[in-house]
C-alpha cells in the first residue's frame, strides 16, 4: 500500500469526531466492532487484500484505546486534587507576565501532563527551576474554549494563589529547560534592545515564537488580514531553517554528505526553542520525513508524511483535536498539497496564450492566489464551525507580506548571530532593515485588516447549509469517477460564485438589521448593540471577557467599537483605561457615574439615552434599568434586586431579561404580571442573541 500512515492518521481523526459525539457505552461498542472486523480480516485470507481497511481499523482501535485511557487518567487525576496535595515539578515554559498576574506552566514529577499556577506577585521563578507547590483544589477555566484548549495542550489543571495555594523554588535546576529558556529569553532581549516597540515584538513572534511583547491589537490585525500564520511557528519557519541550511551545506563538497543530518539537528533544535506545539510537531514531522528520505535517497510522499504527523500528535495527546490549531494546520497543508497545484495548472492552461502569462510577476501572483485559495477552501469548515469569521482579503495580504516576512526572519537570526560575535555594527544594519520590514507588515496588516469588509461573519445557518450541500455534491462526484476531474473544476467555480453571492447577502442582511447580543457573567451582563455600522458595548469590561466581546463583535464584522458604557465604577482606574484603549481603540467611553451627564435628557428628565443609526435607542434609567428600543422590539434589562421598581412602570416590553443571583425566583412572578413575549433569566456563561 502506498500511503498507510495517511489512512491511519485520517481514521484516527475520524474516530475522534465519532467518539466526541457519542456516549461512553457507544465508544466501547465502536471499539468492540472495530476489533471484530479487524479479527475477521486477519482470519479470512480473501479479505487480506484490502489493506486500506486493515490500516484504517488499526487507526480506529489504537486511537479509541488511547482516548478512553487518557480520559480515565484525566478523571482519576482530577480526583487527586480534590484534597490538599504537595507536589514537586519543573517550570517548563517561560512565565507569562500580564497586567494582573504571573502564570507558570509546571511539569509535575512522574506526571505526563502540565499544570498552570497563577499568582499576583512575581516569585522570580524562571524556566528550568524546580518548584514545590501546595494545592487545595483545581480550578477549570470557565471561559469559552479555555478548558478545552488546556486539554489540547495537556495543561490539565489551573491553581490560583488566591485559593491559598503556594509555590516556592527548591534550588534545583533542570538544565534542558533552563538552556532552552535562556536561549529564547536572550534572543528575545537582543531583538527588543535593538528594536523596541511593535516591530521588535513582531520579529520576536515570527522568529522564536515569543508573543510576550506583542499587543492584542496587532495580533487581531494579522487575524483579520488572514496572515496570522506568520506569527505561529509552522512549516514555513521550519522549512526555512532546516532545508535552507541543508541546501547551503550542499554547495560544499565536504559538508554535502552530512547536510541532511545537520538539517535534521537544526530542525530539532529550533523546535525545542520555539516549543513543541501542534503546528510545530506537524511541520517538524513532515520536514523531518523529507530529510530522512533524502538521506536514504528515497522519494518522500507529503500526504503520507502528514498522516504520520497526525498519528504522532494523537498518540502523544488524544485530546489534541479539541484544538482549532490542529485542524487548521492539517487542512491547510492538505489543501496546499492536493488542491493548489491543480488550481495553478488549470489557470496557467487557460491563460497560456496570453503574453503576460510568461512573466515572473504573473507567476508569483498566480502561485500566491492558488495557495491562498486552496488553503481557504480546505479550512472553510473550521471557520464555519468554530471561528465563525473568515478573512476574504488574505490573498493580497499574503502576497504582500509572506516574502518580506521570510526576509525578516532571516535577517533577525543574522542580527542575533552578529550580536553574539560582537559585530554590533552589522547587527544594527540587520535590525534596521528588520524594523523597516516590520513596519511594512504592521501597516499592511492594519490597513487591510481594519477595512470594514475585510472579514465576513459565518454565523448564519445559511453557511452550514451551503457547506452540507457542498459535501454531498463532492461525494457524488467522487462516486462518478469517470468524469471526476472535469466536474471538480466546474463545481469549484460554481460554488465559489455561490459562496460570494451568499456572503454579500448575509453581510447586507446583518448591516440592515439591528442586533442585541447579551452574555451573562458572574456579575453584570456584557451587552453589545449593533445597528447599521454603529456599535455600543454596555457592561463589565473585565479582561477575561475580551474573547466573548470579540466574538459578539465579529458576528457583525465589527473590529472597533464606537461607544463603550462601563457599568462598574471600579473599572475607572489607570490600568483599566490602558486596557480599554489597547483593546477597543479610540471608542467613545462613558462611565456609570457620568451617564446622567453625557446623554441627552428626555421629557421626564429621568432617562438618558444613546441613539444608534436613528433606529435604535439605548435608555438608562435612574432605577438601574436598561431599555433598548428598535424598530420592532422593546427590551428591558435589569438586576433582580431592582425588580420591585418595574411594577410602577406602566410600559410594555417584548423581552424582559433579569440577571443576578437567585434571579430564577422571579421568573414565575414576571410571567404572571407582564405580557412580554419572552422572559429570560440569567444563566452564567450563557449567551443570548435577540432580534
Amino acid at each position: 500500500m502506498k500511503r498507510p500512515f495517511l489512512v491511519i492518521g485520517s481514521s484516527m481523526l475520524i474516530t475522534y469526531l465519532v467518539i466526541s459525539n457519542i456516549t461512553h457505552n457507544m465508544t466501547i461498542a465502536l471499539l468492540t466492532g472495530a476489533v471484530v472486523i479487524f479479527s475477521c480480516f486477519i482470519i479470512f485470507k480473501c479479505l487480506r487484500k484490502y489493506l486500506s481497511v486493515i490500516f484504517a481499523l488499526i487507526g480506529v482501535i489504537v486511537y479509541t484505546f488511547s482516548f478512553v485511557g487518557a480520559e480515565k487518567h484525566f478523571i482519576n487525576e482530577k480526583k487527586l486534587y480534590e484534597n490538599q496535595q504537595t507536589l514537586t515539578g519543573v517550570v517548563c515554559e517561560m512565565p507569562t507576565d500580564s497586567d494582573y498576574a504571573f502564570s507558570y506552566i509546571i511539569k509535575p514529577d512522574n506526571k505526563n501532563y502540565k499544570i498552570r499556577f497563577v499568582t499576583e506577585d512575581n516569585k522570580f521563578i524562571r524556566e528550568g527551576d524546580f518548584v514545590k507547590f501546595e494545592v487545595i483544589n483545581c480550578e477549570e477555566y470557565t471561559e469559552k474554549d479555555m478548558f478545552e484548549h488546556s486539554l489540547s495542550s495537556k495543561v490539565y489543571f489551573t491553581f490560583f494563589e488566591e485559593d491559598k495555594c503556594t509555590i516556592e523554588k527548591t534550588g534545583e535546576i533542570n538544565k534542558f529547560y533552563k538552556t532552552v529558556g535562556t536561549v529564547k529569553r536572550e534572543a528575545s532581549e537582543i531583538i527588543m534592545n535593538y528594536l523596541p516597540g511593535h516591530n521588535g515584538a513582531i520579529a520576536a513572534a515570527m522568529t522564536i515564537g515569543d508573543k510576550e511583547e506583542i499587543k492584542d491589537s496587532v495580533i487581531d490585525n494579522f487575524n483579520y488580514s488572514g496572515t496570522s500564520h506568520l506569527l505561529v511557528i509552522s512549516g514555513l519557519h521550519l522549512t526555512l531553517w532546516s532545508v535552507g541550511i541543508m541546501n547551503f551545506l550542499n554547495k560544499f563538497a565536504k559538508t554535502r554528505k552530512y547536510s541532511h543530518i545537520i538539517g535534521l539537528l537544526c530542525l530539532l533544535t529550533y523546535s525545542s526553542i520555539t516549543g513543541f506545539s501542534v503546528s510545530v510537531i506537524r511541520a517538524g514531522t513532515m520536514v523531518g520525513a523529507t530529510l530522512i528520505s533524502r538521506f536514504f535517497r528515497r522519494d518522500s510522499d507529503s500526504l503520507n508524511s502528514i498522516g504520520l504527523a497526525i498519528a504522532f500528535i494523537l498518540l502523544e495527546n488524544p485530546f489534541a483535536p479539541k484544538s482549532v490549531a490542529l485542524w487548521l494546520t492539517v487542512l491547510s497543508t492538505v489543501g496546499l498539497i492536493v488542491y493548489s497545484t491543480k488550481i495553478d495548472c488549470w489557470i496557467r492552461e487557460k491563460f497560456s496564450k496570453i503574453a503576460i502569462s510568461k512573466t515572473a510577476i504573473f507567476s508569483s501572483v498566480l502561485t500566491a492566489f492558488s495557495i491562498s485559495f486552496a488553503v481557504s477552501v480546505f479550512t472553510l469548515p473550521v471557520f464555519i464551525y468554530k471561528m465563525k469569521m473568515m478573512p476574504i482579503l488574505s490573498i493580497p495580504a499574503n502576497f504582500l507580506m509572506v516574502t518580506p516576512a521570510m526576509v525578516m526572519m532571516g535577517l533577525t537570526v543574522l542580527g542575533i548571530a552578529c550580536h553574539g560575535f560582537s559585530l554590533g555594527f552589522f547587527s544594527r544594519i540587520c535590525f534596521f532593515i528588520v524594523g523597516v520590514i516590520g513596519e511594512w507588515l504592521h501597516i499592511i496588516s492594519e490597513k487591510i485588516g481594519m477595512l470594514k469588509w475585510s472579514t465576513i461573519s459565518l454565523d448564519h445557518n445559511y453557511y452550514k447549509l451551503f457547506f452540507a450541500v457542498l459535501l454531498v455534491v463532492i461525494a457524488v462526484v467522487f462516486i462518478l469517477k469517470k468524469h471526476r476531474i472535469d466536474m471538480l473544476k466546474e463545481i469549484s467555480l460554481i460554488f465559489t460564485i455561490i459562496f460570494c453571492i451568499l456572503a454579500v447577502f448575509c453581510t447586507r442582511y446583518d448591516y440592515n438589521h439591528p442586533s442585541v447580543e447579551i452574555f451573562f457573567t458572574d456579575s453584570k451582563p456584557v451587552i453589545t448593540v449593533y445597528s447599521k455600522g454603529e456599535s455600543a458595548l454596555i457592561g463589565v469590561q473585565k479582561k477575561k471577557y475580551i474573547t466573548v466581546i470579540n466574538d459578539m463583535l465579529h458576528k457583525h464584522n465589527e473590529k472597533q467599537l464606537d461607544n463603550i458604557i462601563v457599568t462598574e465604577k471600579e473599572q475607572k482606574t489607570p490600568s483599566q483605561l490602558i486596557y480599554l484603549y489597547e483593546n477597543f481603540g479610540e471608542a467613545q467611553t462613558y462611565y456609570s457615574d457620568e451617564i446622567i451627564g453625557v446623554f441627552e435628557e428626555n421629557s421626564t428628565g429621568q432617562t438618558h439615552y444613546l441613539s444608534l443609526s436613528e433606529n435604535v435607542n439605548i435608555d438608562f434609567s435612574e432605577n438601574d434599568f436598561i431599555e433598548i428600543h428598535t424598530d420592532n422590539k422593546s427590551i428591558l434589562i435589569l438586576d433582580c434586586k431592582k425588580i420591585q421598581n418595574i411594577y410602577e412602570n406602566e410600559k410594555e416590553y417584548d423581552i424582559i431579561l433579569v440577571y443576578g443571583k437567585k434571579s430564577y425566583e422571579f421568573e414565575a412572578t414576571l410571567k404572571d404580571n407582564f405580557k412580554a413575549s419572552q422572559i429570560i433569566v440569567s444563566e452564567e456563561g450563557k449567551a443570548v442573541s435577540i432580534i
